[in-house]
Parts: structure tokens; C-alpha cells; sequence
């Protein structure tokens, strides 16, 4: 494909985009009861030149790219809208403070993963993608010019965005930076200003890479020390680097590890169960009858 078929498409796109937001549509219905979703997250891309000159090099762009997800109606049917609003919302704030916060509030149920794998399989989104905005640049400036470039790509006035409760979804550097942006404005008696009706999460993927994350670090243990008898003895005894993580830019290594360390452990358990010698394992697969099975499973 060439650069003037790309660039082509991308105007279209965009044309279709800045029409569909522009909308009666998006302003007056798809707001009621609540305002569609608005995802955000960094984004970096390179144009390549394979013939490079002095006038003619590679860059590297980077920016802030989202789209809005505008929610299904039938999901929402039935509700009370008034639990939509932004004053329930802060209300639910207000009380999540004396929340007694216990794992398995975020442990789905057999039935809710069901459900949930259904839901997602059988469902299209319906999301329109937003114009390329600058970067945030890890600051809480940067994610002020995000919101207003957000606002202008709306057609929304700020008062009529920030009047509503604003449901988003960034990563946890976004959510920081939000943050500090919003202690930097308080106390303030404008709703323009004050930032109060945005709500915004981690994504799925966010929020696996800190709970994985979390689950290793806790179970770790020590590399300095010998006498520890964490996870990265166990690494290390299957020949794999046992350093600490300290970013999240390894999470698909990380997982890795932590399936490794899994199995290795299940194994175990089971050849101490089983009465098997554990000092090596043998080449060929141990043939068992169903009825060993059923008394290993049993132990």
C-alpha cells in the first residue's frame, strides 16, 4: 500500500469519525442515562524510510490515541437512571471509604465467567475512534490538553462534558497523572474545573499486569540470599533467570515464570504423594491405572 492510499484512508476514516461525533446522536441520546465510554492509552508508531537521505529519515511519533464506546441500550434497560447520575456516583465514593475490601469480591463465579465469555463472544463493540491527540508525557499537564482535545473532538461545550458522570478507561500512569491534576485543582466550587465527575479504571490488561505482578513479588523471596526459599530458587534450579522483575514491560516472561513455578510444585507435590523418588524424573512417561490416579487424587 502506498503513503497516498494510507494517508487517503485515514482522512476518510477521520471525515466519518468527526461527522458521527458531531452528532444528535452522541450529544442528546447516547448521553442518557450514562455517557458513553471513552478509552485512552499512549501509543507509538514509526515511519519507516528504507531508502534513507539527508531530507528523508524515519521518525518516531508518538501521541495519545482512544476511541468511544457507546454502551449497548438493552444493558442499562430497566435500570434507574438516578443511579447513573453524578451525584449517586459521588455518593458511592463517599461510602467506598468505610469498604471492607475481601479477595473474593473479585473472584467471578462459575456462573459470572459463563456469563461473561457469552457476553463477549456475542457482542461487536460500538466504538468510534477519536483523532490522534498529543502524548500526556507522564504529567498532569499533558493529561489537562488530553481532556480538552477530547472535549473539542465531541463537539461537547465543557460544561455539558463535565455535567455528566464520565466513565474512562487508561492505564495506571494516565490514572496518576489524573489524579495529581485533581489535588492540584482542589478545593474548587467549578465543575469545569474540579474534574469531579471523571471516574477513571484500569483496563483488563492493566489490572492483570498489577495483580500478576503483586502475586510474584510477594512470593519472590530473596536471589541475595542462599537460606531463601523463594520463587527464584525455584527458577533458578530449572535453569532460568532468576533476577527480580522491576518492570511490567516483561509481563509475558513474567506469566511464563510463574507457570513454570506452578507445574514445577504441582509435580512435586505429587511425587511426594505418590511415593516416586524425586531426585530425576525419567524419560519415558509413567503409565498409571485409573485406580492409582483416583488414590493419588484422593491423598
Amino acid at each position: 500500500m502506498s503513503r497516498k492510499t494510507g494517508l487517503s484512508a485515514l482522512v476518510r476514516l477521520s471525515d466519518t469519525t468527526r461527522k458521527t461525533l458531531a452528532g444528535q446522536e452522541f450529544l442528546i441520546k447516547s448521553r442518557k442515562p450514562i455517557s458513553p465510554f471513552i478509552c485512552i492509552d499512549n501509543i507509538d508508531f514509526q515511519e519507516r524510510i528504507h531508502f534513507q537521505s539527508v531530507e528523508k529519515t524515519s521518525h518516531m511519533f508518538h501521541g495519545t490515541w482512544g476511541y468511544v464506546h457507546t454502551l449497548d441500550p438493552t444493558l442499562i434497560k430497566g435500570h434507574d437512571p438516578k443511579d447513573f447520575s453524578l451525584d449517586s456516583y459521588k455518593q458511592a465514593i463517599k461510602d467506598s471509604a468505610k469498604l471492607k475490601i475481601t479477595p473474593p469480591m473479585f473472584m467471578p463465579t462459575s456462573e459470572e465467567e459463563i456469563h461473561f465469555r457469552a457476553a463477549i463472544k456475542s457482542q461487536i463493540a460500538q466504538i468510534t475512534i477519536l483523532k490522534l491527540m498529543l502524548a500526556s508525557d507522564n504529567c498532569a499537564e499533558g493529561v489537562g490538553k488530553i481532556f480538552s482535545d477530547i472535549i473539542d473532538q465531541t463537539y461537547l461545550t465543557p460544561e455539558q462534558f463535565f455535567s455528566e458522570l464520565q466513565v474512562m478507561e487508561g492505564d495506571l500512569g494516565t490514572i496518576m497523572n489524573l489524579e495529581c491534576l485533581r489535588s492540584q485543582r482542589k478545593p474548587s466550587g467549578h465543575k469545569e474545573e474540579s474534574l469531579g465527575n471523571i471516574f477513571m479504571l484500569l483496563g483488563a490488561a492493566h489490572t492483570l499486569w498489577n495483580i500478576g505482578q503483586a502475586i510474584f513479588l510477594k512470593h519472590f523471596g530473596n536471589n541475595k540470599n542462599q537460606d531463601d526459599l523463594g520463587a527464584w530458587r525455584t527458577l533458578q534450579a530449572l535453569g532460568l533467570p532468576s533476577e527480580k522483575p522491576a518492570a511490567k514491560k516483561d509481563f509475558t516472561l513474567m506469566l511464563t515464570n510463574m507457570q513454570k513455578i506452578h507445574e514445577a510444585t504441582l509435580i512435586h507435590c505429587l511425587l511426594l504423594v505418590m511415593g516416586i523418588p524425586r531426585n530425576s524424573l525419567p524419560n519415558e512417561k509413567l503409565k498409571l491405572t485409573a485406580k492409582s490416579i483416583n488414590h493419588a487424587i484422593d491423598l
